[in-house]
């Protein structure tokens, strides 16, 4: 996933040149190739699309996140990351990509640093991050695409609780099979689809309901289980029922991309159809065959005989061979025989068994534990600032206040040094340049080779022959001595075939009679192996001592082995006696009776044991030599299927395996029992599907995960025909019972921290639950303390609230994402609000507070009639009883309506109320949610079309508004109006005289008269200054004004010295703080031991 122009396009076609050697020109919607003997991986391009953003999130096991180094950050990449944390956050790894922009290392080294920060803030600190630099023949460098392709290899996925229970589809492949008849009566009639891919998550069963995001809900008409186009090696299995495949080898790389025109080869219900070019292919001798004549280049391609030349491809190639081909290829390579060396027996295609070694991949489990929104890092709201690229295209950077970006290029640090040393790739292999080529040389590639080998055999000229003679074979069976006779008759031919590359110059070692293969058979090839002037002892006669399973077949033989045979012995002599052939077994304990032979004068020295048994074991010995190389081989073979079924069984004791004798021995008794029910299990599963197998199987319990199946579905709109984009996901997935009804849906929600404003209730949101996206009118509430869902009109600032909504039902615990618009030219963070799904029901309580208002008409002492409040009888009759209050605080309650008065009631009130007093009562109303789904089809418009496309989405008011140009209407009663109060003036109060008397003279009442505010003759006369008075008075002034100028000017100048003493004490302090700090550690430390001390003395006095 990445945003245009980062480079998406580019590492899926280097990932695939990885894997399978194959050039991809464009990528086109799932791209399946085969990166190991059992791990099938998909590529998909994330479009720039949000609808696309949010289907691929759901289904994604692995995230790709490319981010132009060269540009930053931008608000796709932080959109699909919020996306990413609803959904469950599936396993991401960071990719910067156009490093080579950068000139100068040290800003590279910086952007690094600023990138990295920021990626590890969003997922979690040491989340993996890759460094591509340039590009050359539009691939990245082999070195890092490996190093990507190792740590993909290592991934281990998280198991996401949607994913394991639901199943879903990503089709790779999509057709129209409507019939022709009905589109040429009508084209927009709905059409009769099927949609191919591999199956995913949980088991599909038939006749379950699915939904197609972007098109609806739809019954599937039939499901079928096809053969996998892109198998995995793993899978192929021989006639025993065991894998023979034990690595992946270069033939078994397969790339498996129809929508990117890759593969010729497509599987359907009923046939499998082979993608050819306009080319006529049948052979002229078989039949006559017309050139096409709505080619152009026909007559120029064509020869006399209407056969294509020079213009076969690989299809054409390939029908023709099957044309021509007169028998099997099985029974061809069944007769087929090679002898490699001149001294070994042939080896037949038949005969030979894999023996190749199995490949270990190592797993990496990365722990990153991601909390939810409310333990998020406080980081900042990412600006957006928009940018225009040279094609033209507006870009939108996320520019954080925290990372001090500017408008210019963001620059990050290399932390490759650090981070990448343990990321040492394996060397990298040989990569053919062109496949043609690869494909030409691989032709006739054994016979060729063999042909050379037997031509250089006879021009050399071995020495040792012509001096010795010919030597022996090593082994010679029946079938080599007629070959050598006919040989010598001349009526031989040889013929070399063989299809395993992999053991193409592998010499099969001599079997020796425990069955395992020997190495000192390869001794005889070698000059120094045979001396005739010595006695040459075959390896039958003398044991490989070398060969790890030789020494532990005596291991018993001494005291640190194990005595169990031993004691067994002892107590089963019976059995013992009736031994018979045990001289093949090593780990037989009978040969320790003392017998052995004499090696160099060939007497044999029986032990305690009597002849006939001895005879026994000797003819037992005879039967042994005369066994057949073929014979040998089924027992290597039989031997090598037993091991693998008790593979996983394998129990080490001391570092070393026991023998399968000793282990069934020491199996536990549930183990025993695990088995046993586990055989039983397969054979009634056997036997309840009898001859019906595994189609009857897959009816019953459903598809399993991992099965490329075809799905039909029929009454799919023609728009989703007509508006197919093979870069737009399909995704096709389960919906249970309970999730294809309708309901009302109740959520924990909260406004993204990123959203420039706060949502409104009953606004249009387009929710993402599940695989569905819909739009629905949310009702906020938020729940107080009396468990009472009160209405909110929006939604909290930096708090969760709960909001209701009508869509169809989903499990709890389901992530919800919420968005104003989905449109691509939108501005700002369009991830509006997250939450999720907490329960559901048919209706919920949302109440919302209402005060009814009412004025005194009549007042009383406790009594009063208010009216105003209501509007009829029958409503006081409805709130009889109610508690109302005033303004003030006095609390009443409503009694009777009054008789003839529309409204009226009489209230009661704990103290007497006054005229001016407002009276309300509190009241709750219920508030409903208003039912709207409105599904995003989004595959059903031409989003792409010359016309300005709309996905058929309600608009908010302010949208209405803002297009048709309205201005907002203003209620009257809605605006704040200035309160007019008269000002009230209150009697004076009259204390009687009797009453004044009595009271003290401080609160006795002051009637004394206030003294008159006019000033007197003195303060208003006028003061005139003689001459001589006038020039007293003004020097003074100037005095006076010389002074504060000095004092002024002393005051600067003392606040400047105090300015410089601070900042001198300052460097003194800073100078001497370590000085300080060691004092006064000493001092505190001195202090401690003292008190130490004097708290211990105390203790023992």
């Amino acid at each position: 996933m990445g945003p245009p122009g980062s480079g998406k396009s580019t590492v899926i076609r280097s990932l695939v040149k990885r894997y399978t050697r194959h050039n991809l020109v464009e990528v086109k919607g799932p791209v399946t190739v085969v990166s190991g003997k059992d791990r099938r991986i998909t590529f998909f391009e994330c479009p720039n699309d949000l609808n696309a953003m949010i289907d691929l999130a759901k289904i994604a096991d692995l995230v790709l996140l490319l981010v132009d180094a060269s540009f930053g950050f931008e608000m796709e990449t932080f959109e699909f990351l919020n996306i990413l944390q609803v959904v469950g956050f599936p396993k991401v790894m960071g990719i910067l990509t156009h490093l080579d922009s950068f000139k100068k290392n040290k800003s590279l080294r910086k952007t690094k640093k600023r990138l990295k920060a920021r990626f590890w803030t969003e997922i979690y600190q040491g989340a993996k991050l890759f460094y591509f630099s340039g590009i050359s023949a539009n691939k990245y460098p082999k070195g890092e695409i490996q190093n990507l392709s190792l740590y993909i290899s290592r991934m281990k996925f998280r198991p996401l609780t949607w994913r394991n229970s639901h199943p879903y589809m990503l089709a790779d492949r999509f057709e129209d099979v409507t019939a022709p008849d009905d589109l040429q009566r009508n084209p927009m009639v709905d059409r009769r689809v099927t949609l191919y891919g591999y199956l995913r998550g949980t088991h599909l069963k038939p006749g379950m309901k699915m939904h197609i995001a972007g098109a609806g809900d739809f019954y599937m008409d039939s499901v079928t289980a096809m053969p996998d186009p892109c198998n995995i090696p793993s899978s192929k299995k021989g006639a025993d029922g065991t894998v023979k495949k034990k690595h992946l080898t270069q033939k078994d790389t397969l790339l498996y991309a129809p929508m990117s025109d890759v593969g010729n080869i497509m599987y359907d219900k009923d046939a499998m159809y082979i993608n050819l070019s306009q080319l006529n292919y049948t052979n002229p001798d078989t039949g006559d065959v017309l050139p096409d004549e709505q080619d152009p280049e026909a007559t120029e391609a064509t020869g006399k005989s209407g056969m294509r030349i020079g213009l076969g491809g690989e299809g054409v190639e390939m029908v023709q061979s099957m044309q021509k081909m007169g028998v099997g290829l099985d029974e061809r390579l069944s007769g087929a025989s090679l002898s490699l060396f001149k001294n070994t027996a042939a080896i037949r295609a038949d005969e030979v068994d894999s023996d190749e070694e199995d490949e270990s991949e190592e797993e990496e489990d990365d722990e990153s534990d991601e909390s939810d929104e409310d333990g998020e890092p406080n980081v900042g709201k990412p600006k957006e600032a928009v940018v225009r690229d040279s094609t033209g295209r507006l870009r939108r950077r996320a520019v954080f206040e925290e990372s001090g970006e500017n408008e210019g290029t963001l620059k990050t640090e290399d932390n490759s040094d650090s981070e990448d040393s343990d990321e040492e790739s394996e060397e990298e292999e040989e990569e053919v340049t062109e496949e043609q080529s690869q494909l030409r040389w691989k032709e006739n590639m054994v016979s060729r080779a063999a042909a050379n080998f037997l031509e250089r055999e006879q021009a050399d000229v071995n020495l040792m022959e012509l001096v010795y003679g010919e030597r022996q074979k090593l082994h010679m069976t029946e079938r080599d001595l007629e070959n050598e006779e006919e040989a010598k008759n001349g009526k031989r031919s040889q013929t070399v075939d063989s299809d395993d590359d992999d053991s193409f110059f592998t010499l099969k070692r001599k079997s020796n009679g425990l069955g395992e293969s020997s190495a000192a058979s390869e001794k005889y090839n070698t000059i120094n192996a045979m001396d005739c002037s010595r006695l040459n002892l075959g390896s039958d006669d003398v044991s490989d001592w070398t060969m790890p399973d030789i020494l532990e077949g005596i291991r018993n033989r001494f005291v640190t082995g194990s005595w169990k045979r031993v004691n067994k012995k002892k107590t089963d002599d019976e059995s013992d006696e009736e031994g018979g052939d045990d001289t093949a077994d090593p780990m037989n304990d009978d040969d320790m009776d003392g017998s052995f032979e004499d090696l160099e004068t060939g007497e044999v020295h029986k032990g305690a044991k009597d002849d006939s048994e001895g005879s026994d074991s000797d003819g037992s010995d005879e039967e042994g030599k005369e066994e057949t190389d073929e014979q040998i081989r089924e027992r290597l073979r039989a031997q090598k299927s037993a091991k693998r079924t008790v593979d996983d069984d394998d129990v080490e004791v001391g570092g070393q395996k026991k023998n399968k004798d000793e282990e069934d021995e020491e199996l536990t008794e549930v183990m025993v029992e695990a088995k046993r029910l586990r055989e039983e299990q397969a054979q009634r599963n056997a036997e309840e599907f009898g001859e019906e197998g595994e189609d009857m199987r897959l009816q019953l319990e459903g598809f399993r995960n991992g099965l490329y199946v075809r799905i039909e579905f029929s009454g799919v709109p023609a728009e989703f025909v007509r508006y197919y984009d093979p870069k737009s996901p399909i995704i096709v997935g389960g919906l249970p019972n309970m999730e294809d009804s309708l309901g009302l849906v109740r959520m924990r929600f909260k406004k993204h921290r990123w959203h420039k404003k706060i949502l409104k209730t009953n606004d249009p949101l387009v929710f993402s639950i599940g695989w569905r996206r819909f739009q629905s009118l949310p009702l906020c509430s938020i729940e107080d303390t009396n468990e009472r869902h009160r209405y909110l009109k929006y939604t909290p600032e930096h708090m969760h609230c709960h909001a209701t909504i009508f869509g169809p039902m989903c499990p709890p615990n389901t992530g919800v994402l919420a968005f104003q618009t989905l449109s691509n030219n939108a501005e700002g963070f369009r991830v509006s609000g997250t939450g999720v799904v907490l329960e559901l029901d048919h209706k919920f309580n949302v109440v919302k507070k209402l005060k009814l208002i009412g004025t005194p008409n009549k007042i009383h002492k406790n009594t009063a009639f208010i009216k105003g409040m209501f509007n009829t009888e029958l409503e006081v009759a409805k709130f009889e009883g109610a508690s109302i209050r005033t303004v003030s605080g006095v609390r009443g309650r409503i009694k009777k309506a009054l008789r003839g008065e529309k409204g009226d009631f009489r209230a009661t009130f704990e103290d007497k109320i006054l005229k001016s007093d407002l009276v309300f009562c509190r009241t709750w109303v219920p508030v409903e949610p208003k039912q709207l789904y409105n599904p995003v089809t989004s595959l059903l418009t031409n989003v792409k079309g010359s016309r300005k496309s709309t996905l058929g989405l309600m608009k908010t008011t302010y949208e209405l508004r803002k297009e048709q140009k309205l201005a907002v209407p203003v209620n009257p009663d809605s605006l704040y109006k200035p309160i007019v109060r008269k000002e009230r003036r209150f009697s004076t109060l009259k204390v009687p005289k009797k009453l004044q008397a009595n009271l003290p003279f401080a609160s006795k009442p002051k009637e004394d008269k206030k003294k008159s505010a006019d000033k007197g003759y003195l303060a208003s006369r006028a003061v005139v200054l003689d001459p001589e008075e006038k020039k007293k008075y003004g020097f003074m002034l100037r005095v006076n004004t010389v002074r504060r100028d000095r004092e002024n000017t002393r005051k600067e100048r003392q606040s400047q010295r105090n300015a410089e003493n601070l900042k001198r004490k300052q460097r003194e302090e800073k100078q001497f703080e370590g000085a300080h700090k060691a004092e006064k550690k000493a001092k505190y430390r001195a202090e401690g031991k003292e008190a130490a001390y004097r708290a211990q003395k105390a203790t023992r006095g």
